[in-house]
């Protein structure tokens, strides 16, 4: 048996995972961001704090305290998001390669593509995996509640290889994208000027880069993770050529538990829960590194700060040093409201939106 980190720092990390996937959020819904981004920023914080609860409540423990969200956070949750954060990068990557090939389009129609793409894959996916379900759930001690898919032919067919194929085509839509941005650009040098240019360029090119770094790197992990998980799959004692339906549906309310001793010391299986563990986190991180330090970012980060240092609140524990009187004609305010009448004069009508 390896010695890992303890489980603790895991749940940590998936919570700080939830927390900053959820924080570009709002604006990226109030500046009608791409449907991609928002599904990506739902799913993957819906992911962390999935298991970062499921760590905490299966910690040193492989109980059955509840199975009702058992069943709802293995299929609707976990199986789900590793579909969905696929998806969500697909959605993302079509999106830039509309704008780059056809011009600024985010008309109601591509989003209801992005939206079928990025919500309604996890949900098919989860449906169809019902049936090569084998019983109820797995719990394994440290980690919590696991779906339990038959590793079989069909398994691979109707779950295992979906994210090979999104992540395909992830690759597809993002390689042809950075050769039109490469064209765009050599013809810009070039000629010097250009009667067409995608409004994107224009407007925010830094975000639209950091929006195709996200988008390549997303392509370049997504494709080796899903075939490496048919890899562990393929290889694992616990494949079975051929399996009927109702050897698959026999006994299905049973739950397997799995001591951490055990499923540690099986190297295929704690790579696999190690692996689709971590990803999610991972993504979350990799996600806030591109996008939660973006101009756009810091700047929504200090209108946050100015209204909330703006409150009576507030204001009253911050010590905001200074003899400014108000503007004439208006009482002396305590000093515990000094920094808001400061705000009010250096950021004006920003305060009151």
């Amino acid at each position: 048996m390896e010695p890992g980190p303890p489980n603790s720092v895991f749940s940590a990390f998936a919570f700080i995972g939830f927390v900053i996937s959820l924080i570009p959020l709002p604006w990226h819904i109030k500046g009608n961001a791409n449907v991609g981004t928002c599904l990506f920023m739902f799913w993957s914080a819906l992911g962390c704090i999935t298991q970062s609860i499921n760590s905490r409540v299966w910690d040193g423990n492989m109980d059955n305290p509840a199975p009702i969200w058992c069943d709802i956070s293995t299929h609707a949750i976990i199986l789900g998001e590793i579909i969905a954060i696929s998806s969500s990068i697909l959605c993302i990557t079509r999106r830039f390669y509309c704008i780059v090939d056809q011009g600024e389009t985010a008309t109601r129609r591509e989003d209801l593509i992005d939206f079928s793409i990025g919500f309604g894959m996890p949900i098919l996916v989860v449906t169809l995996s019902y049936t090569v379900q084998g019983h109820r759930f797995d719990i394994y001690e440290d980690v919590g509640c696991w779906p339990a898919i038959v590793n079989t032919p069909p398994s691979y067919a109707l779950v295992f290889i979906w994210p090979l194929v999104i992540g395909l085509f992830s690759g597809i839509f993002g390689t042809i994208t950075m050769l039109r941005c490469l064209h765009h650009r050599h013809r810009r040098n070039a000629v010097g000027t250009l009667t067409y240019e995608p409004h994107i360029f224009r407007q925010d090119r830094s975000l639209f880069i950091h929006c195709m770094l996200f988008c390549n790197i997303g392509t370049v992990l997504t494709f080796p993770f899903g075939g490496y998980l048919i890899y562990l799959n393929v290889t694992s004692p616990s494949f079975v050529p051929s399996v009927s339906w109702t050897d698959i549906r026999t006994d299905f309310p049973h739950i397997d538990q799995y001591p951490s001793d055990v499923w540690i010391a099986d190297s295929q299986m704690r790579s696999n829960l190690t692996l689709l563990r971590w990803a999610t986190v991972l993504w979350a991180f990799a996600f806030f590194a591109l996008f939660g330090f973006a101009k756009e970012a810091l700047r929504h980060y200090s209108m946050a700060w100015q209204s909330l240092a703006s409150c009576r609140i507030l204001s009253q524990i911050v010590w905001l040093p200074s003899r400014e009187r108000c503007p004439a004609g208006e009482d002396e305010l305590p000093f515990s409201e000094v920094g808001l009448v400061l705000l009010e004069r250096d950021f004006g009508q920003e305060l009151r939106r």
